[in-house]
């Protein structure tokens, strides 16, 4: 994948803003901050619980998290548990650390925008954090506005990453690469901004020979 550095829109997805500054690794500010909250090179931070699936790729990401933290004196503890389970538990809330991941349903920013919001609180919703937040429900509804250009909404999610940057309720990590190959001869062959295949408009021209006599 690539680094989220612009927060919370993978860079395919319409509305996406390199202005909107993400997270970046600063091993110093990490050391600062965790100073500046009682705990000098980990020195009285209890150890982390960091739960996930059993997904092998999730092992790996979730080892890594481990290694970079133990480098400014955090201990994180892993726990791999059956996906079901590791669902239940996320959406329950029963969890106050766990590594999941979230892929757009349509090409728009509301999809990923509408985890923030109190009216999506899990279990029912995917707000699996329970942020609470007037002014993030206030962006929200008014960007649903169909009056509204789309550049008009993209402004007011811009407003809300920004927001969620700030209360950090999710650790952005990465974002997928999808690699499609197809053959010369295809054309027409699109991706939506989520990365699926659009193929109302996929033709195919004939192959062209390079075999000679």
């Amino acid at each position: 994948g690539i680094p989220a550095h612009h927060g919370v829109l993978p860079p395919t997805m319409p509305g996406f803003a390199d202005s909107v500054n993400g997270y970046r690794y600063d091993i110093d500010r990490a050391r600062d901050l965790l100073a500046s909250a009682g705990f000098p090179n980990g020195n009285g931070c209890p150890p982390l619980l960091l739960q996930l699936g059993n997904n092998p790729r999730t092992a790996s990401v979730a080892e890594a998290i481990q290694e970079m933290w133990r480098e400014i004196g955090i201990t994180v503890e892993l726990r791999q548990v059956d996906f079901p389970q590791h669902l239940s538990q996320v959406r329950s809330g029963e969890l106050a650390m766990w590594r999941t991941s979230w892929m757009g349903d349509y090409p728009d920013p509301e999809n990923f925008l509408a985890l923030f919001t109190t009216q999506n609180l899990s279990p029912s919703g995917p707000n699996t954090t329970h942020i609470r937040r007037a002014d993030l429900d206030d962006l929200y509804a008014r960007a649903l506005s169909p009056a509204l250009t789309f550049e008009e909404r993209a402004s007011l999610y811009h407003q809300m990453e920004r927001i969620v940057l700030e209360e950090s309720p999710w650790i952005f990590l990465y974002h997928d690469v999808l690699i499609r190959l197809t053959q010369p001869n295809v054309k027409g062959f699109l991706l939506d901004g989520s990365g699926r295949l659009l193929l109302e408009r996929v033709y195919k021209t004939p192959p062209t020979n390079h075999l000679s006599n």
